[in-house]
């Protein structure tokens, strides 16, 4: 899914300027982040990646408030339909719901690459909760603005071209930087299983299955 996302989002930023097909961007996208990810030994290698992904989701996030809220000001949408509750939508916003919280299984190597792990409660409730806030707030906002004409990735409904390439600029960065979360930790995982010394070789083969 990161890789997928990476490079269509590359394909809509460089279509103008570079004639590849989605195909050729994932070559691309994989291979900008393989080298850091196959010589990366623990969280700790890679946190650079974790800020980097902080720093762009905040930003997208902003972007997508900032552009919604304008085109709900605007009201160019005009009579967009909205319901308080759609049943038929239960399953797959649960779905949805547990893949944005669906990061539980690298929680042990990242509490461990910290200094003090006594703070891994606090800081989980925090950034939890702080991801939420953003989440309801983003999604009542593009749902008033978009109703059910809204695109599943809610920045394609806006209707500024430079908040929408700002989005996909913000979005490509993010998933690229998130990638080698769960990679590194599936194999730390393997390792720990198999009492392999072979890391690289792991990775470079989880990089490929990710990829095909």
């Amino acid at each position: 899914v990161y890789l997928i996302v990476a490079s269509s989002n590359a394909h809509f930023l460089f279509r103008g300027l570079i004639p590849l097909g989605a195909r050729w961007w994932m070559i691309i996208v994989t291979s900008a982040i393989a080298y850091p990810i196959i010589k990366s030994k623990s969280i700790e290698n890679i946190s650079f990646f974790a800020s980097v992904g902080v720093v762009s989701s905040c930003v997208m996030g902003i972007a997508v408030l900032l552009g919604s809220s304008l085109d709900l000001i605007k009201g160019d949408a005009g009579g967009v339909n909205t319901d308080l509750f759609i049943l038929k939508g239960v399953s797959t916003s649960f779905t949805s719901i547990m893949f944005a919280y669906g990061a539980n299984f690298v929680y042990p190597d990242v509490e461990k690459a910290m200094e003090d792990t006594s703070k891994w409660p606090s800081l989980m409730s925090k950034s939890t909760g702080f991801v939420s806030v953003i989440y309801i707030v983003i999604s009542v906002v593009c749902y008033s603005a978009y109703g059910e004409t809204v695109e599943s990735r809610v920045y394609d409904s806006i209707s500024f071209p430079i908040i929408r390439i700002i989005c996909n600029a913000m979005m490509m960065i993010h998933v690229l930087s998130t990638y080698p979360m769960p990679l590194l930790s599936m194999s730390m995982e393997l390792e720990r299983t198999y009492n392999s010394s072979r890391g690289n070789l792991i990775r470079t083969a989880l990089i490929g299955v990710t990829f095909f």
